[in-house]
């Protein structure tokens, strides 16, 4: 299995990390990921877990500020928008990804959180997102109605259903 992620970037800010008492890590899942993040990142502020429910999963994300994806730019990575993206916004939460392609272009387009080449460029988005007034900000930005009409759970499902439903009938009626 390919590892699809990169913690590397977070033991080059450790310094920033370890000195927040706010800012808390939390990294959940199992295989290789989960092993590197254990060995890389031995902060007191940051906690790992084995994979969770779905239960567990909305908690997580309901008491959560923003959502870390240091997701390496691999092919299939930029000509989508992977499943953790689209949770962070099903839960209006700022993003914080190395993700060029098709992810940074969204959150650029709609400024729902941030992009990073580098671990200064991090560190300073980082410094920035911080302040309570600069959080709040970017979490406005999920008011926009072309973002909720592009990433509504029930709306797309709703939409799908119906193209099934008018197949259906339409198959019926030859």
């Amino acid at each position: 299995m390919v590892n699809a992620f990169d913690f590397k970037i977070l033991k080059q800010i450790e310094n920033f990390i370890k000195k927040s008492s706010n800012l808390e890590f939390y990294f959940f899942g199992s295989g290789p990921s989960k092993k590197e993040v254990e060995e890389t990142l031995n902060f007191e502020n940051v906690y790992i877990g084995d994979r969770v429910n779905l239960f567990e999963f909305q908690y997580i994300m309901k008491n959560s500020q923003a959502v870390f994806l240091p997701i390496k730019n691999r092919f299939d990575y930029l000509k989508s928008i992977p499943n953790k993206i689209v949770d962070a916004i099903q839960y209006k939460l700022p993003i914080f990804t190395s993700l060029e392609g098709e992810t940074k272009s969204l959150i650029e387009k709609f400024k729902i959180g941030f992009s990073y080449k580098n671990h200064e460029t991090l560190l300073t988005k980082l410094e920035w997102f911080s302040d309570h007034k600069n959080r709040i900000s970017v979490k406005q930005n999920y008011d926009n109605s072309d973002l909720q009409t592009l990433f509504d759970h029930d709306l797309n499902y709703s939409k799908i259903i119906n193209k099934i439903e008018f197949g259906l009938k339409n198959k019926n009626l030859n």
